[in-house]
């Protein structure tokens, strides 16, 4: 501007100051004109001098401007810097003197020097952390509408709860109580190194889910009930800790504490029980989950004891599973509903998967949840039947024949529970149906559970299995029955084979396998899947003499001659199915 002024503007003098820079020696150059407005500049508002001066009316009001605008910055810089400078100087005398007055406190108290240092690391841990906004300190969030404010707390607190699956039900069943929830019941807390938690013995009305930083669990056998002290690590996110307290009078079992800065959401126990008293479209189903969950915990086997991070038997799947079919028919509602905003990332191909996984919920095929991390998973109950003989060898399932064509797989026999069917009804139904030759001569000894998982392939979902296991004997002197129409035997190279045809008109093939036998073709590698068809090979049906084999059908080997030697049964087999 300066620069414009001396070559542009009008001058009450006749002179103006590039002129002056014209006469000497190089002011004819238009960069060290430039340069040296520039300079001047700077000058001005830096309050300095220099060898240059105002030649008219117009320069001399625009130096004084400048000198005015400097002089101003100039003190505001100064005072800005002086403020800050003492805020800075006061802060730290006062921190010291606090330190010092603590120190003296300690040695006065004759507290030891190790301890000490303990009680000053974490006070200069406290003073030193950069603080977490706390909500009382936002005015401007009194001047939100109810609504609005609901909604920004479930924005904030709703994701990180979701670690409890319950109140996923919660949120798709009555989304407004649930943003009632996350104002009222839920606040972030933040803990610093060596902060307490809670401690055994400690009555709570808090559950916990941990959002971010580490934190260390202690149990001690003077408080809790552990032979020797047991110490846990949880920098996980997501680990939920006392949940108990949100179904039961809860008392802590162990030491929590802080090992790193960490955030922690509290849900309030008291105001999680009063919101859902409110909940008219929830409150059923959160009932009757801390029913079985109340349950479960008071009827618990006392040889594993329940701690602050899991009481056994009451993961969610667990206690959907042993739910009527109504509620597990509502978890599967709400596990659907995010399926379908799943679909745009290409959960299924096309809309026909998510209708027939629609139908089987609906049918109690099957139970849909979504575990604490928001995974959907599929939940299939199977009863099956372990029956044993007096040599200790396993009554399996090795195939079938279903419209003429040959399953060969080996597996326990078994069924899946239907809506309403307990296991022992389906087992009864599977004897008597499906295994009539051995009705009346299978003791039950005990029951067991087991979880298998695995990739569906028709909805390409992960699968749970579980399997309700009845270990049964078959009495020592039972002899099955004549054969006829539904029931046969036949002779295998080394087994004898119980062919007995169910209800739908399957033959299922049966064998006594022992324990290496079934581990080995249960596997169902190539190998086992190979040498399974050649011992089921008396069975299937020779091809017409006239029959023969399309161009282009079979395999053609490739490999080492080890490989091929025992892909050849495999081969041998898989043409055969393709003559029939």
């Amino acid at each position: 501007l300066w620069f414009a002024i001396g070559r542009l503007a009008p001058s009450d003098t006749g002179q103006h100051w590039i002129d002056e820079m014209m006469d000497g020696e190089g002011g004819g150059n238009l960069l060290y004109q430039y340069l040296t407005a520039y300079h001047f500049s700077l000058q001005q508002l830096a309050a300095g001098s220099m060898d240059m001066r105002p030649t008219n009316s117009y320069e001399r009001h625009f130096n004084i401007l400048c000198l005015l605008f400097g002089w101003l910055g100039g003190s505001s810089i100064v005072a800005s810097l002086s403020t800050i400078m003492i805020e800075v100087q006061s802060h730290w005398k006062e921190r010291s003197r606090k330190l010092e007055i603590l120190q003296l406190f300690l040695e006065q108290n004759g507290v030891n020097h190790q301890f000490s240092v303990r009680v000053l690391n974490q006070v200069l841990n406290k003073v030193d952390k950069v603080e977490r906004i706390s909500e009382d300190r936002v005015q401007y969030l009194g001047l939100m509408s109810p609504m609005l404010k609901a909604q920004l707390y479930e924005q904030m607190y709703g994701p990180p709860s979701f670690r409890l699956p319950a109140l996923r039900i919660w949120a798709f069943r009555d989304a407004v109580a649930f943003r009632a929830l996350c104002e009222k019941a839920m606040v972030m807390n933040t803990f610093t190194v060596l902060d307490t938690i809670f401690e055994s013995g400690q009555s709570t009305e808090c559950c916990f889910v941990l959002i971010s930083g580490k934190l260390c669990y202690t149990q001690m056998p003077e408080a809790s009930s552990v032979q020797e002290e047991a110490t846990i690590d949880l920098d996980e996110e997501g680990v939920v800790l006392s949940e108990a307290s949100l179904w039961s009078k809860w008392t802590h079992v162990g030491l929590t504490e802080a090992i790193a800065d960490t955030a922690i959401l509290v849900i309030d126990c008291a105001c999680f029980a009063t919101t859902l008293s409110q909940s008219r479209e929830a409150q059923d189903f959160l009932f009757e989950y801390g029913r079985i969950f109340f349950d479960r915990l008071t009827n618990m086997n006392r040889s594993v004891l329940p701690t602050d991070l899991h009481v056994p038997a009451t993961d969610f799947e667990e206690i959907v599973m042993a739910m009527d079919f109504g509620w597990r028919r509502m978890a599967g509602w709400s596990a659907l509903n995010a399926f379908e905003k799943q679909q745009s990332l290409g959960l299924f191909r096309s809309r026909k998967g998510l209708e027939e996984l629609q139908e089987e919920v609906n049918q109690g095929k099957c139970t849909l949840i979504q575990d604490k991390k928001g995974e959907v998973i599929r939940m299939v109950a199977v009863t099956v039947l372990r029956l044993t003989n007096n040599f200790g060898y396993i009554w399996a399932l090795v195939g079938k024949f279903e419209n003429g064509e040959l399953t060969a797989e080996v597996k326990l026999p078994g069924s899946k529970l239907a809506m309403g069917v307990t296991a022992g009804d389906a087992l009864e139904k599977m004897l008597y149906k499906v295994m009539r030759p051995l009705v009346g001569g299978v003791s039950l000894c005990s029951v067991d559970t087991q979880q298998t998982s695995g990739k569906s392939g028709t909805f390409g979902v992960t699968t749970k299995y579980v399997r309700t296991i009845h270990n049964a004997e078959l009495s020592e002197n039972w002899e099955f029955p004549e054969q006829d129409e539904s029931f046969r035997m036949a002779n295998l190279p080394t087994k004898q084979a119980f062919i007995i045809q169910d209800d739908e008109g399957r033959d299922l093939i049966y064998c006594w396998l022992s324990e290496e036998e079934f581990s080995y073709f249960s596997g169902n590698t190539l190998w086992a899947r190979a040498d399974l068809l050649d011992l089921l090979d008396p069975l299937l049906p020779d091809p017409p003499q006239d029959w023969e084999e399309p161009p282009g059908r079979g395999f053609a080997l490739s490999g080492s001659d080890q490989d091929m030697e025992a892909a050849v049964p495999l081969v041998r087999r898989f043409n055969q199915y393709i003559r029939l």
